[in-house]
């Protein structure tokens, strides 16, 4: 099962049916193609995931999730699905840095 929204689905309606999937990519190739394509760096994804630590840290964990060094979690691939649909975090500024 794929853990994101392919590019192909965001355009569809809802009650469509989704396309036929190809061969399954892993977690981690998952959540580096929906980082991109949300056009963030593994800093401001960190920061969208509320991740503490300095900014080289939180980046290093994205990093580390995208090479499959960490588990991806169920909070984050929800996450992940919300901001691919469009949501995000109250206050959110894509162009400011924490």
């Amino acid at each position: 099962m794929h853990l994101f929204v392919r590019v192909a689905d965001l355009s569809r309606p809802p009650s469509a049916p989704r396309a036929v999937r190809g061969p399954m990519s892993s977690p981690a190739a998952e959540l580096k193609l929906a980082r991109r394509i949300l056009g963030w760096d593994a800093f401001t994804l960190g920061r969208a995931l509320r991740l503490s630590g300095t900014p080289e840290k939180i980046a290093a964990r994205v990093l580390d999730m995208e090479a499959g060094k960490r588990d991806i979690s169920g909070p984050v691939q929800v996450a992940l699905e919300a901001f691919l649909s469009g949501w995000r975090p109250n206050a959110w500024q894509d162009d400011v840095a924490a």
